[in-house]
């Protein structure tokens, strides 16, 4: 069961706060499975400094730009395609916690779905809320189309205990 969250990120962050604990690799950590949320797009937000996790997040957003390109030259071709998607096959031990992007455009405007292995709610949030915003920003200009909906999927939404 999918639990949807909106904008709401005040219900989110407290559900996680009373989940359970769970062990993984010998560390603690609050957990929620399977939930959505969804991200309101702001060009401001693409230029604030914000550092990854990890250099490997960094790559991550490299290669998801790059794929990107594959979902414009779908729909540029045809603009109600649901194939404009990617798994993320990585050739390298990247984390790979962004598993699939789907781009869609209805009425006019561009959707983003992202589903997610992994989500860390502290450590990475803010730069994957940043790469999402990246893709929207690009998908816009190079469709000429509206921002519609960011829709994030995560199998495991979790903190640090």
């Amino acid at each position: 069961m999918v639990t949807n969250y909106g904008n709401d990120f005040e219900h989110l962050y407290g559900d996680l706060a009373n989940s359970k604990s769970i062990v993984i690799d010998n560390k603690k950590y609050k957990e929620l499975i399977n939930i959505s949320y969804e991200l309101t797009f702001s060009t401001d937000f693409i230029f604030e400094r914000i550092p990854p996790h990890q250099p490997d997040d960094l790559n991550e957003r490299q290669y998801l730009i790059r794929r990107l390109f594959d979902c414009i030259s779908i729909l540029e071709n045809d603009k109600h395609s649901r194939r404009a998607a990617y798994a993320n096959v990585y050739t390298n031990k990247m984390c790979k916690c962004i598993s699939m992007v789907q781009v869609f455009i209805r009425d006019g405007n561009i959707n983003i779905n992202e589903f997610y292995r992994s989500q860390h709610a502290i450590r990475n949030f803010d730069f994957d809320v940043q790469t999402a915003s990246i893709l929207m920003d690009m998908l816009t200009h190079e469709l000429n189309v509206q921002p519609g909906k960011i829709t994030v999927f995560v199998t495991s939404f979790h903190k640090d205990c």
